[in-house]
């Protein structure tokens, strides 16, 4: 349902048939671009299942989702968007380097 509804205009994103939370609304319609659609639903579903960390190399994403997270008056999700060496440095540890065959 909520693929359906980022695939559409975001001011026609309200639809009564499937009521989905309101506090999602105006996140959906600031990401709702192409690049984001998927990126979303993991946002979406890591705020309902109360994740703490995203982890993405993804800086665009970072940029968005740090832009709406900076915005007064909406819904703040709790999630941490970080790249992966962020998480390393956070804990004190030291990333591995992965060889690329």
């Amino acid at each position: 349902e909520i693929f359906r509804r980022v695939n559409i205009d975001p001011a026609k994103i309200v639809d009564q048939r499937f009521p989905l939370d309101s506090k999602y609304l105006q996140l959906i319609g600031q990401m709702s671009g192409k690049s984001h659609r998927k990126d979303l639903i993991h946002l979406l579903a890591c705020d309902i299942g109360r994740v703490d960390v995203f982890l993405t190399i993804d800086q665009k994403l970072i940029n968005a989702f740090a832009s709406y997270q900076s915005r007064k008056g909406v819904y703040q999700l709790s999630i941490k968007l970080m790249k992966p060496s962020e998480l390393c440095s956070a804990l004190n540890m030291r990333p591995i380097d992965i060889p690329v065959r």
